[in-house]
C-alpha cells in the first residue's frame, strides 16, 4: 500500500532536485514554469489542495501557462494527489494521459559491501556540470547538440551542489549520471552509457560504485525514476535491490 507521507517526501525531493525557473502557488498546487524543457519543470505539482473548486482552479492554471507562451499545460499525477479526484476531473475535461513512471528506492545496508562487477574500470565523482553535459552530448552521437536549458536547470540546483558520477575506461568517460543529495537521500538522474560500451555491465558497475559512495557520504536512501515501458532499466534496478515506492503519470492538454 502506498504511504501518502512517503509520496509527499519524494515528490518534494524530486521537485528540489530538478528546479524550475519560477513557480506560483494556487490553493496548494505548485505551478512550475521553466522554458519548456522537460515535463517535470513545466507542470502543475498537486501535492496539497485547500481550494473548493478544482475545475475553476484548473482554468486559472491554464491561463497562467498560456501567458508563458507554452504550447500545452501539464499536470503531474502521483499515486497520492490532492484532491483525490483530480485525475478523473482532468480526464473529463480533455486532458490526455501520458505513460506511467515508477519511482524506485533502495535503503542502504552499511554492513554489506557492494563489489563492482567491472574491476577493470575506474570510477569518479565530481561537481563539474560542463564535463557531464559534454559526455551527454557525446552519447547523443551529435557533437553539435547542446541544450542551454538543461544547463540552466543544473545551475539552479543548490541544495547542495549536484554530484556527477562517471565510469572511466582508458581515460575516456563511458558512463555517467547526475546525483542530487538532500536530507540523507540521493536522487539519480540521466543515466547514460556511451553507444560503443552498452550491454557490457557499465551501468550496473557504475550503480554499484554509487551505492558504496553513498555509504561513506551520509546517504541512507537512493531514489530514481524509470518509465514503466523501460523494461531493461527496471530489470537492472531490481537486480540492485531497488523496489517500487509509488508511481506517477502526466495529464496534458494543448493550449
Amino acid at each position: 500500500m502506498v504511504h501518502q507521507n512517503s509520496v509527499l517526501l519524494f515528490q518534494e525531493l524530486t521537485h528540489n532536485a530538478w528546479p524550475c525557473r519560477q513557480h506560483l502557488l494556487l490553493n496548494g498546487w505548485i505551478l512550475r514554469i521553466s522554458e519548456g524543457y522537460t515535463q517535470r519543470a513545466n507542470s502543475v505539482l498537486p501535492l496539497h489542495y485547500h481550494g473548493t473548486d478544482p475545475v475553476a482552479d484548473i482554468h486559472i492554471a491554464e491561463v497562467v501557462y498560456q501567458k508563458t507562451q507554452l504550447s500545452k499545460i501539464i499536470f503531474q499525477i502521483p499515486d497520492c494527489v490532492a484532491p483525490p479526484s483530480l485525475d478523473e476531473v482532468l480526464a473529463t475535461i480533455g486532458y490526455e494521459k501520458k505513460s506511467k513512471t515508477i519511482v524506485m528506492t533502495k535503503t542502504l545496508d552499511n554492513q554489506v559491501v557492494t563489489k563492482t562487477i567491472r574491476d577493470d574500470l575506474r570510477y569518479e565523482c565530481d561537481q563539474n556540470h560542463v564535463r557531464w553535459l559534454n559526455f551527454k552530448k557525446m552519447c547523443s552521437m551529435d557533437m553539435n547538440t547542446y541544450n542551454p536549458l538543461l544547463e540552466k536547470i543544473i545551475e539552479r540546483i543548490v541544495n547542495p551542489a549536484p554530484r556527477f558520477f562517471y565510469t572511466i575506461a582508458n581515460k575516456e568517460i563511458i558512463g555517467g549520471l547526475l546525483g542530487v543529495v538532500e536530507r540523507g537521500y540521493i536522487g539519480l538522474f540521466g543515466l547514460e552509457v556511451s553507444p560503443h560500451h552498452r550491454r557490457k555491465h557499465v551501468a550496473l558497475s557504475l550503480m554499484q560504485y554509487i551505492i558504496e559512495w553513498c555509504k561513506t557520504n551520509q546517504v541512507h536512501t537512493i531514489y530514481l525514476q524509470v518509465e514503466e515501458v523501460n523494461n531493461p532499466a527496471l530489470v537492472l534496478y531490481q537486480k540492485l535491490g531497488f523496489i517500487p515506492a509509488y508511481s506517477y503519470h502526466y495529464r496534458t492538454k494543448k493550449l
